[in-house]
This record gives structure tokens, C-alpha cells and sequence, in this order.
């Protein structure tokens, strides 16, 4: 199965350069009909009986005068040097507007606006502020050359971030109204999803934690309170005797413990059964052998109580193999059969 398209939050919130050409034009018309607004307020018009001795009279206007002649078909419009100083005014001061004091206070000119797209910073998609736009208003002058056609600003709009020198000197981007106060987003890697069904396994189990649980057979002294596992394992014991062994729980299989190490001699081999002797007919009487007296039997060492788990090691059901507390690590240990030596239980 394909993975769903991206949201409109994951795709580009940069790709906007036909809106921006939307706005630039927009804003353009707004300032034009400003002017023509005051134009036809102030200037003078004189009609005339065709266009072509208007358009000889407005050459010798603008040739021989200050003052500006605009013509339209038969009529002239005329106005004086200060109108013209006051169309200069009005028009810098509404790209001052709309190109820097607008966007630095509310993120949009009226074409962009209309267009819903913004000015943020770069770095958090907050709104710009009125430094960065004078910042990137001024470097139009780089931007706009060579000023009949802005190619420099048009050709960096294709980049994939569509930054203009502008932008990329206060560090700004426009983007979709929608994404500002938004993070920069990535697009997101494909995740696999495990099959279903399938059963995951963490790589580490975590260690044991509490004390042992095991089933003493006898009642023994609780042992002292283990510390986290620390330390190294200490050295190589014998495996534990089969005395201490504790009874499984009721119902459960019996429970044997490690094998212990083979012993150092090996047994005697059994004598050859002796061939059977000739019997005669009057046998002789056999003197009688001397008899050796027994040897008496060591008294077994006198049997010292001991504490399974502090004194001995102790089955712990739990973990199938035989514990015991190293005083000299201050740490539970356990039987490892695949080691054949004593590690700690967290291992």
C-alpha cells in the first residue's frame, strides 16, 4: 500500500512565488490608482480636435516646461512641478508602506493579504519585524535589476527555499498564512510498521529486581538487604550441593541441580570373579584365617546450622539455577552453568 500524500502542513510552505507576483502586482495597481486618484484631482485637462495636435502639444509641454503633460487621445492632462514632487512623494511613501512598515507590523501587505501569504523570520516562523523588512525592502534596488524586470530577485525565487537576496540578507521567508507560528517542518521518513500479529521482544530484558524468591525447607533467618548489583563476579566456586537443594512448588516437576565436577580419582574397578577351586574328596580342614578387626568409622563433623542463601548457596525457582550473597561483593549471586562460575543475578 502507498503511503498517503503529505498534508498541506508537511508540503513546502515556501512554494508561493505565483502568489508573491500576485502580490508585487497588486500592490503596484493599489499605488497606480493612487496617483491616477490625485492626477485627476490637481492636474489641469485641455481637449483638443484630434490626437495628433494633442500629442504636439504635450511634446512641447514636457520639453519646454516643468510641468507634466499626460495625454489621452484629444485631451491633455497638465500638472505643474509641485504636483509632479507630490506624485514622487506619494508614490515612495506607499512602497515604504507596502513593502516595509505594513509587513513589519502585521506580516502582510494589502497584495499579500489577498493572496494569503506572510513575511517570517527564517529561524522560527514568527513574524518579521520591522527591521528585517526595511532590510529586505531596501535590497529591492539589488533585487530589481535591471529595474525594467526584476531578474535578479526572479531568478532566486526558483531556489528551494525562493529567497531573494532580500530575504536572505534579514533572514526572512514568505510563506503561506497558514504556517506562520509553525516550526520548520521536515518531511517525515517512511516507518515501517511490524506485521501484524508479530510479537516484538525488547533487545535487553531489564534485570531482576526484589529479592530472590525461592522455597527454603527450612525456615532460615531473613538474609540482609542486597544493594543494586555492583562490582565483578568473584572467583570461580565449586557448583552447590545437592543438600540444599529446595522442593518445587506442588505440581511442578522436580528440579535437580547443576552436575557437579567429576570427582578427582576415578573408582576402584571391581575384582575378577576368582575360578572355583577342586574339591577333594577328603579335603583337609582348612585352618582358620585371621580375622581383621574393623576399622572404626570416623565420627562424621558435627553438623553446623546453616542459613540457605548466606551460609550456602539456595534454589531460586525463579531463575532455575542456585543463588547465594557475597559478603565480599555485598551482592546476590548466581549459579551460571554455561560459565561454570558465580556471577551476579543482574547478569
Amino acid at each position: 500500500m502507498s503511503p498517503p500524500p503529505p498534508s498541506p502542513s508537511l508540503s513546502n510552505p515556501t512554494a508561493v512565488v505565483g502568489r508573491r507576483i500576485g502580490a508585487f502586482l497588486i500592490d503596484g495597481l493599489i499605488g497606480a490608482a493612487m496617483i491616477l486618484a490625485y492626477a485627476s484631482a490637481t492636474f489641469t485637462n485641455t481637449q483638443f480636435e484630434d490626437s495628433v495636435t494633442a500629442e504636439l502639444q504635450c511634446e512641447v509641454i514636457n520639453n519646454l516646461s516643468d510641468d507634466l503633460c499626460l495625454q489621452a487621445d484629444t485631451t491633455l492632462y497638465v500638472g505643474t512641478a509641485n504636483d509632479v514632487l507630490a506624485i514622487t512623494l506619494i508614490w515612495l511613501a506607499w512602497v515604504l508602506i507596502s513593502t516595509m512598515i505594513l509587513p513589519g507590523i502585521t506580516g502582510w501587505s494589502p497584495g499579500k493579504l489577498l493572496t494569503g501569504i506572510r513575511v517570517v523570520t527564517a529561524d522560527t516562523f514568527e513574524k518579521a519585524g520591522l527591521g528585517a523588512n526595511i532590510l529586505r525592502g531596501v535590497l529591492w534596488v539589488v533585487d530589481a535589476f535591471p529595474y525594467f524586470a526584476p531578474i535578479v530577485g526572479g531568478a532566486l525565487l526558483a531556489s528551494k527555499d525562493h529567497r531573494r537576496i532580500g530575504d536572505r540578507a534579514a533572514n526572512t521567508l514568505v510563506v503561506r498564512a497558514d504556517s506562520v507560528g509553525r516550526s520548520p517542518v521536515q518531511t517525515p521518513s517512511t516507518v515501517i510498521a511490524p506485521p501484524t500479529g508479530a510479537v516484538t521482544q525488547p533487545t535487553n530484558p531489564p534485570p531482576p529486581s526484589g529479592p530472590p524468591v525461592t522455597t527454603p525447607m527450612a525456615a532460615s533467618p531473613p538474609p540482609p538487604n542486597a544493594p543494586p548489583p555492583t562490582g565483578t563476579p568473584s572467583a570461580y566456586q565449586p557448583p552447590p550441593p545437592s543438600e540444599y537443594r529446595t522442593e518445587p512448588a506442588s505440581g511442578a516437576p522436580p528440579v535437580f541441580p547443576p552436575p557437579t565436577a567429576p570427582p578427582v580419582f576415578p573408582p576402584a574397578e571391581e575384582p575378577a570373579p576368582a575360578e572355583p577351586l577342586p574339591v577333594a574328596e577328603e579335603p583337609a580342614p582348612a585352618e582358620p584365617l585371621p580375622v581383621a578387626e574393623p576399622e572404626p568409622e570416623p565420627e562424621p563433623p558435627a553438623e553446623t546450622a546453616s542459613r540457605p542463601g548466606i551460609d550456602a548457596p539456595m534454589w531460586d525457582d525463579v531463575r532455575n539455577t542456585y543463588i547465594q550473597w557475597d559478603p565480599e561483593l555485598t551482592e546476590w549471586m548466581e549459579w551460571s552453568e554455561a560459565q561454570g562460575r558465580w556471577i551476579p543475578i543482574s547478569r
